[in-house]
């Protein structure tokens, strides 16, 4: 559902989501159980055993990542974020570098003033 939202904003509606169509059924159908009113919640013995079906997570957890993916991906992308931030770094270290530079002039010696 999130990455469905994500790709309609980013894209305005302009192209199909990556998301495939049952998929997201499924994931309206869970949220729609989930948004019952309290009183129907607590007058139903079986609402909270039933808010999320095996078949529906079967759907819905077909692309969960297993732990060492996971760890892979986050270790990526901690890793993309670190060149990020060590390039921006090293830019403002330049930029430093420069105007200690310009700020830094040559001295003239007394004598040369003098001639």
């Amino acid at each position: 559902m999130k990455i469905f939202v994500r790709e309609l904003r980013e894209s305005q509606g302009d192209k199909p989501s990556a998301v495939p169509p049952h998929v997201l059924k499924v994931a309206l159908k869970v949220c729609e159980k989930r948004l019952r009113d309290l009183d129907d919640l607590i007058d139903d013995p079986t609402a909270f055993s039933e808010l999320v079906t095996e078949d529906e997570w079967k759907v819905l957890g077909a692309d969960e990542l297993t732990t060492e993916t996971l760890a892979l991906k986050k270790h990526d992308d901690w890793m993309s974020k670190n060149e990020v931030m060590q390039a921006e770094k090293k830019k403002q270290q330049m930029a430093e570098e420069k105007k200690k530079k310009k700020k830094k002039k040559p001295k003239v010696k007394k004598e040369e003033e003098e001639e």
